[in-house]
């Protein structure tokens, strides 16, 4: 994340409007004040107060609004808050910057699916419990063979353009600005087992899973089979995510996410108490996971197994 201190502002537009509507929630708890008690002093909508607050890409920050709303924070013109918030408001004006999920949220993803991927995008350390090949880590051929199950589900256009999503997704693996975040994922030996019926197109997902355990901000652990009865308890599938404090007063930029997905829905866990189970889930799988050295043994060896 890009800092907003010294006059740098951030250059992820929604996790820009994002920082700045947590910002302004946190000065109104502070002045005592309640999204209708603050809606009605500056003149909008309790709606509109939310969406601001919310980060949502439809608000706009006027500089007329931001004066008015550190006024009736109590907010001195002197103060850090005053000074940095102006040009973090400004910076979501300009319409410079544009993450790669950007040009498909109105169309290609379901709905479901758009929270996601912008938390995705803000999470410093994203953990990935899977039975097969995790979305960040496919190849496209992979990627566009399991689009295709069950068949009839998606149309050839749906099926082009939810691959064409997919490696957009994983261009935040290899990106410099806002760094990268830490990905750790452990797979069940079943994806690697999956692989192995698949020829060369197995052949290329394996190829690709040693490859991108090499990055410096990845860590890829197998689960084995002789972890029992704990790999079924897990499930098929969960990710959690969490993310940074915030550079002023140290609290998170957001709470902690345990999400899970179905073929036509998703949960956002954000209670200690649903997101504890998962953390306690993965502590589990964990303990029995092959290090990264001899989950990279068990890839080649897979793949020198599988006919040339």
């Amino acid at each position: 994340m890009a800092d907003s201190l010294n006059g740098t502002v951030q250059t992820n537009p929604w996790r820009l409007r994002r920082d700045i509507g947590l910002r302004f929630a946190r000065l109104r708890d502070r002045a005592g004040l309640s999204q209708t008690a603050a809606a009605e002093r500056l003149q909008i909508g309790v709606a509109t107060l939310r969406r601001l607050e919310g980060g949502n890409e439809g608000v706009r920050f006027t500089d007329h609004l931001v004066e008015a709303m550190l006024k009736l924070y109590q907010i001195a013109p002197d103060s850090t808050d005053w000074r940095e918030l102006f040009p973090m408001t400004a910076e979501t004006r300009n319409g410079k910057s544009r993450s790669w999920w950007q040009d498909f949220t109105d169309t290609e993803l379901p709905k479901w699916f758009n929270p996601y991927v912008k938390l995705e995008d803000r999470a410093d350390l994203i953990r990935r419990w899977d039975t097969g090949v995790p979305g960040l880590l496919q190849t496209a051929a992979y990627a566009e063979l399991i689009m295709r199950v069950p068949a009839g589900l998606l149309d050839e256009n749906e099926i082009q353009r939810r691959v064409q999503v997919r490696m957009g997704r994983q261009s935040l693996l290899t990106r410099s600005k806002p760094r990268a975040p830490q990905f750790d994922v452990l797979i069940g030996e079943s994806a690697v087992n999956l692989c192995l019926g698949m020829g060369d197109l197995g052949r290329a997902q394996l190829a690709h899973l040693l490859d991108m355990s090499q990055q410096s901000n990845l860590e890829l652990r197998m689960v084995p089979w002789a972890a029992g009865f704990g790999v079924t308890a897990a499930g098929d599938a969960f990710n959690l995510l969490t993310f940074s404090t915030n550079i002023n007063d140290g609290d998170p930029t957001e709470p902690p996410v345990a999400y899970v997905e179905s073929p036509t829905n998703a949960m956002y866990l954000t209670k200690p108490a649903e997101v504890d189970v998962f953390e306690l889930i993965w502590a589990d799988l964990l303990i029995h996971a092959h290090d990264t050295q001899a989950t990279r043994l068990a890839i080649t060896t897979a793949l020198e197994g599988l006919p040339k």
